[in-house]
């Protein structure tokens, strides 16, 4: 035989506790920053652009997306990008360099590429201190935009472990 539940609310039996179901979303945040965010940098940067997020728990997946109106390649040949957490953490899957790449092999500004910039990772901090996501780039030469207008918006889920 099958049972239904209906509720309203579901409230945490003991306080601070909160409630987790594991799969599910425990909370999200969002945030833009920036404008028009340019390097020709040929060493990983930061962007400028961050978002802080408080885990509530310390087993939590996070999974952070940033993306931008933008992500142009104007007199460059490949843009390169990564994640780090806290300035110090490169938040990668396998564990490489990069997270993203965008080449091209005209370098001239007269055939840039112009495409919506959108990435997603996967962290897990460990931690139910407050961390910080920052998206790092570099180009191989002359000018890359990590947003050419509109900033980076950055999208922040938790999921319960």
């Amino acid at each position: 035989p099958m049972s239904t539940l209906f509720v309203d609310t579901i409230n945490e039996k003991t306080s601070g506790n909160g409630v987790a179901i594991p799969g599910h979303v425990v909370q999200f945040a969002s945030n833009t920053e920036g404008g028009s965010i340019s390097s020709t940098s040929t060493s990983f940067v930061a962007s400028g652009a961050n978002i802080s997020f408080t885990p509530k728990y310390s087993n939590s997946k996070i999974i952070i997306t940033a993306q931008s109106r933008r992500f142009n390649i104007y007199t460059a040949n490949f843009i390169q990008v990564k994640l780090m957490r806290d300035g110090a953490t490169n938040v990668s899957v396998d564990g490489t360099e990069h997270s993203g790449y965008m080449r091209n092999d005209n370098s001239s500004s007269s055939n840039q590429i112009s495409i919506p910039l959108s990435y997603m990772w996967q962290d897990a901090p460990g931690t139910t201190s407050a961390v910080s996501y920052e998206v790092y780039y570099r180009v191989s030469t002359g000018t890359g935009f990590m947003a050419d207008g509109g900033g980076i918006q950055y999208y922040v889920m938790e999921i319960a472990q």
